[in-house]
């Protein structure tokens, strides 16, 4: 049977239960780790190793019980190994006072991996939201990838001190800039509540008839989460356009609750019986809530606010065909972010600089309380 054809534009949910990532400062091989637990009737109940090597590309590891479409991960410079897995132990649980992670698996070169991490010290933790920049360094995009970090938090420097070895080998997860008597937290994230969403995967072949329009909202749903890209005014009926006529627009992504993620414009111009149509992303991420030490990390490293303006979907529709045919393609703007080519580091020298920043404002506020107690105590004297 021939599967229906691909709507022009769409917007889909891969649900995830948990996720934590982490950059290694000085294994050879990998760069970053990162774990993703799954609990849904899509994929099945299990978890997901992905490790991100220093040539760009990106190792997966799942287990057996996982349904899951290598197409999907569209990171980096493409999939290196993508192979099933004995992850055992495989724990990862969120308290209401930290993170507990202990996790074993074997490589493609046979080299033994664990990763043991636990920051419970009894103190409830506030979460907050923050948008991951995955997407800056893919190379090839297949699609847009949105990556929101809900229940979001960085491991504290409570607890046990993470262990993490390779190949036998003690190795040091990347830390946070500053020190750590200021922010109390190390660069381990991890999201109880992660939402990601794809929007109009890559076509070359025929698209379904309705889809060419009107479009006024695109809608994706899950059993945890809700996404919608919102057109204002209404992508026009591609069939109806009149030749040689450009229209244009606004369009904008919701993700869960955060309204209006990141947007930007929409053209439509039509030349006989093509039509050609064009979404740029022109307005970025604008991070609201965040602890001070993510909201200075998201400040200094633009990455985190800009990576979705380097992106934009062309279509090329032919209406003479029948059905209708088109070939669509997302591009770059701008080349990957070498310095983050898994979306998971903001780069040393940013970070570092982030971390400067954080270190004076902490001094500054320590400065200040400093001279209110002062100023008390010469008061009451």
């Amino acid at each position: 049977m021939t599967p229906a054809p691909p709507p022009l534009l769409s917007l889909a949910i891969d649900p995830r239960a948990r996720l934590l990532l982490f950059d290694i400062a000085d294994d050879p091989a990998y760069a970053a780790m990162e774990i993703q637990v799954f609990d849904d009737d899509v994929h099945g109940r299990g978890v997901l190793v992905l490790l991100a090597r220093h040539d760009g590309k990106v190792d997966v590891y799942r287990q057996h019980a996982l349904r899951v479409d290598p197409g999907s991960f569209s990171i980096g410079r493409g999939l290196g190994e993508w192979r099933e897995a004995a992850i055992d132990p495989a724990r990862f649980e969120v308290f209401d006072d930290g993170v507990v992670v202990d996790v074993a698996l074997e490589d493609a070169a046979g080299r033994p991996i664990e990763v043991r991490i636990d920051d419970r010290d009894g103190a409830t933790r506030t979460h907050s939201t923050l948008l991951a920049p995955v997407s800056s360094g893919v190379e090839s995009p297949q699609h847009l990838l949105v990556v929101l970090l809900r229940e979001f938090d960085l491991v504290r420097t409570s607890g046990m001190a993470p262990r993490l070895s390779i190949g036998g080998v003690s190795r040091t997860m990347t830390a946070l800039p500053g020190p750590g008597w200021i922010h109390h937290r190390r660069f381990i994230r991890y999201s109880e509540a992660p939402v990601i969403a794809t929007m109009s995967p890559a076509i070359d072949g025929p698209v379904e008839v309705d889809s060419l329009g009107p479009v006024e909202r695109l809608v994706a749903t899950s059993d945890a989460a809700s996404a919608a890209v919102r057109f204002d005014p209404p992508l026009p009926d591609l069939r109806t356009l009149v030749d040689g006529v450009t229209t244009q627009g606004a369009w904008d992504l919701t993700v869960g609750d955060e309204a209006g993620l990141f947007g930007g414009t929409w053209t439509t111009l039509r030349a006989g019986d093509t039509v050609r149509v064009t979404m740029a992303v022109t307005r970025p991420w604008r991070p609201r809530g965040l602890p001070l030490s993510l909201r200075m990390v998201t400040t200094v490293a633009k990455v985190f606010r800009a990576w979705p303006m380097t992106y934009a979907w062309t279509a090329v529709v032919d209406l003479a065909a029948t059905p209708p045919t088109a070939t669509t393609a997302w591009s770059r703007a701008s080349a990957p972010d070498q310095e983050n080519a898994y979306g998971v580091r903001a780069g040393q020298g940013r970070l570092l600089a982030a971390g400067g920043v954080v270190v004076a404002l902490a001094g500054l506020a320590l400065l200040v309380a400093i001279a209110r107690c002062v100023g008390k105590a010469r008061r009451r004297r």
